[in-house]
């Protein structure tokens, strides 16, 4: 007896609709990024932005210091084959045109984000935007002040140049694993002097901390993550779990860190769960040093 075939149903079919969802490869661009300085701006702009994407796969490229409309087609005609996107953040006419004009005879898809904005200020200040960029990116005082900002924390990293400290703007200090290095190095991008030191129990806390207590923050983050962390840490490692890891060693050193920070009035901040931005902005805020990161 010949069986008949069964037609699929409405719900067999959304179902193998869904495993296919599931199993389908990301979608993978390169997304290249230009701009006539630094690309600071456009890199953390569109890292914020594809953080919200988690079904593409995106590789960034940046290109900066395109100053020149001739470099700009030199740079935009070299692109290879792919899948590409482009942003731009570059100042005048002269360069807008010359990323809009390389792009379409390539067909890469482009994006201005600074001018919006420019022509937003103007629809509604009545001002005029300056057309050179030199004008727009001047290396300012401001910009020096941030170079050796990052140079200083680079070179007072994790308990360096102790016999310096004193020139710091801001010292973080924490046990080891609860973000104190991305927190300084971003407190160094925006101008400030930032050294960290890691306070281990063992060893106690150096004396050159009791030259700079008001400028110390302390950070410090919840037993269980920090002994995820420090899990991780060692895995990647390829070494075997030790005290280091160990939760119930965790909790007691925390308890003990935090116990001094408070006998020695250090302002303490909870890293657990939160961004190096959101750690950052309140260490400025616990030590008033919010205005002096602006402008710079």
């Amino acid at each position: 007896m010949t069986r008949t075939a069964r037609k699929p149903t409405a719900t067999s079919r959304r179902k193998k609709t869904k495993d296919k969802k599931k199993t389908a490869a990301p979608r993978r661009w390169t997304l290249h990024i230009v701009s006539d300085a630094s690309g600071h701006l456009a890199g953390h702009l569109t890292r914020t932005i594809l953080m919200g994407f988690e079904d593409l796969h995106v590789t960034r490229k940046f290109h900066v210091f395109q100053t020149t409309a001739e470099t700009i087609r030199t740079t935009i005609t070299a692109i290879g084959r792919g899948r590409h996107l482009l942003v731009h953040a570059v100042a005048g006419s002269e360069l807008k045109d010359a990323v809009v004009e390389a792009c379409a005879e390539r067909g890469i898809p482009e994006l201005d984000l600074t001018g919006p904005f420019v022509e937003f200020l103007a629809r509604h200040t009545g001002a005029t935007a300056a057309v050179n960029a030199a004008d727009l990116h001047r290396t300012s005082e401001g910009y020096f002040r941030r170079v050796a900002a990052i140079e200083f924390t680079a070179e007072h990293d994790d308990g360096r140049n102790l016999a310096t400290i004193h020139n710091a703007d801001v010292v973080v200090i924490g046990l080891s694993r609860v973000s104190k290095s991305p927190t300084s190095f971003l407190l160094g991008s925006m101008g400030l002097r930032t050294a960290n030191v890691s306070i281990v129990r063992e060893v106690g806390f150096p004396s050159e901390l009791t030259r700079v207590k008001k400028k110390i923050i302390a950070l410090t983050m919840q037993p269980r993550m920090l002994s995820e962390i420090r899990q991780r840490r060692l895995a990647e490692s390829g070494i075997a779990g030790t005290d280091y890891s160990d939760l119930r060693s965790v909790i007691r050193e925390v308890m003990w860190a935090e116990k001094t920070y408070r006998e020695r009035g250090y302002p303490v901040i909870d890293t657990t769960g939160r961004t190096i931005e959101e750690i950052t902005a309140e260490i400025c805020k616990q030590l008033g040093l919010a205005r002096a990161v602006i402008d710079t």
